[in-house]
């Protein structure tokens, strides 16, 4: 639960903490890397990756702030908790080995694993 305490390692969070002077997302380049942003619909990279799935929930998930606040909701509505998590951890995966510089799986494989379950 690290993550819905903004505790996660986003460029937001970094920035914030004096560790980098860039906070811009390493998907777009151009929006802040929030937990937001970097997990859910704000990043037009990372937006494939939910709209199937989540097709159902993002207009009530897009009016909210804090990470927090959408596992909540997940959690509540008691609809594909295990592919929620398991494409966040895919996404964070993801980010993580952009930011190290390693290979990085593109979205549409995430998605296309993701149908496989």
């Amino acid at each position: 639960m690290e993550a819905c305490k903004e505790a996660l390692t986003t460029k937001a969070n970094l920035m914030n903490r004096k560790i980098t002077t860039k906070n811009a997302s390493n998907q777009c380049k151009n929006d802040v890397e929030s937990a937001i942003h970097a997990f859910l619909w704000s990043c037009n990279y990372i937006r494939p990756i939910w709209e199937e799935e989540y097709k159902w929930a993002i207009q009530e998930i897009r009016a909210m702030s804090q990470l927090i606040d959408v596992v909540g909701f997940i959690l509540r509505e008691n609809r594909n908790k295990d592919l929620f998590a398991m494409s966040a951890w895919s996404i964070w995966y993801r980010q993580n080995a952009m930011r190290q510089n390693q290979q990085v799986v593109s979205v549409n494989l995430v998605c296309s694993k993701k149908r496989k379950i």
